[in-house]
């Protein structure tokens, strides 16, 4: 699929613009803009289960969903994106995952921006379970957990991807939680060589917070100007 626009589009129970079950699937050069799902709806953008599928070059803005995945939502699938933007995306009510939510599967995420998405319940932007990949070279700004469970940018929750080369800038957690940018839950990610700065949470982990059950790898990333309420301005 290529040069496509999904816009202005609603279900009831999710993938507004389009809805993968068992397939192959490649997007590139297309547009994800408004579209929107009910109050028991996942992934408005895309509903994409037990399948394989590659988004390069492809914007998604402003798309929201009540449940996981204000833009897309993922079950037991791969999913490769390359140099794609998501935008002011939003998981309003439950469960999280402002532009992303994926369980059960893998996943590739290289030169990619997520500005600006929120979640009412964990991972403003990205929500991961059970799930393992990369997260590389990536941006991520702006990004708001606003309610409750924490992690401004990315949740993971049993999931230890290589995350290396990126930018987490100016996330937070509003909710009395933890994780301005990453919060880790049984999980242990290797981070390396990122940059986590003016991040906060509205308890501890101003950048990253780690559970007692998480091993995370730690190399060369630089924290500036992070910030806590309570304990843990980095």
């Amino acid at each position: 699929v290529s040069d496509c626009n999904f816009s202005f589009n609603s279900s009831y129970q999710g993938g507004a613009g389009v809805y993968l079950m068992d397939t192959n699937a490649s997007f590139v050069d297309c547009t994800f803009y408004l579209n929107t799902a009910g109050v028991t709806g996942s992934g408005a953008a895309a509903y994409i289960e037990e399948s394989n599928v590659s988004f390069s070059r492809t914007n998604f803005m402003m798309n929201s969903s009540h449940l996981e995945g204000g833009a897309v939502f993922l079950k037991n699938s791969f999913i490769d994106l390359n140099n794609s933007l998501f935008q002011e995306n939003k998981s309003l009510t439950a469960n999280g995952g402002g532009a992303i939510y994926l369980t059960g599967g893998h996943f590739s995420f290289d030169q990619s921006i997520f500005s600006s998405n929120s979640a009412s319940y964990q991972g403003g932007s990205i929500y991961l379970s059970d799930s393992n990949g990369s997260i590389l070279r990536t941006v991520f700004s702006g990004n708001q957990n606003t309610a409750s469970n924490g992690a401004g940018a990315v949740y993971l929750n049993r999931s230890s991807p290589e995350i290396s080369d990126c930018n987490f800038t100016s996330n937070s957690t509003s909710a009395n939680n933890f994780g301005g940018a990453i919060k880790s839950v049984d999980s242990s990610p290797s981070i390396s060589n990122n940059l986590f700065s003016f991040n906060s949470s509205a308890n501890g982990g101003g950048a990253i917070y780690i559970d007692s059950n998480s091993v995370p790898a730690f190399s060369s990333n630089t924290f500036l100007s992070n910030s806590a309420s309570i304990a843990g301005g980095a």
